[in-house]
């Protein structure tokens, strides 16, 4: 899961063309975690870090079970599919 939605986030970046100083602006968060968020360092980014800055652009999760673990309210995508637990 956090491999996916760190790519689907990288995709958005690079769409959208942001700079590393805008993103440090965007999240309001210091330049080393705008690093590790670039360059990939998956092991220094929790899920939910990575949910945040999915949810901040309004990427829409995949269905998985951990999304449910994580956020067990949130049984239901944008979509009305129920996510497989």
């Amino acid at each position: 899961m956090k491999a996916d939605l760190h790519q689907d986030i990288l995709k958005l970046i690079k769409k959208k063309k942001f700079t590393p100083r805008q993103l440090e602006k965007l999240f309001d968060i210091p330049q080393p975690r705008v690093s590790e968020l670039l360059r990939g360092k998956l092991s220094l980014l929790s899920v939910s870090k990575l949910l945040y800055y999915a949810i901040f652009w309004a990427l829409t999760p995949r269905k998985t079970q951990a999304f449910a673990v994580i956020y067990p309210w949130k049984t239901r995508q944008a979509s009305g599919h129920e996510l497989s637990v």
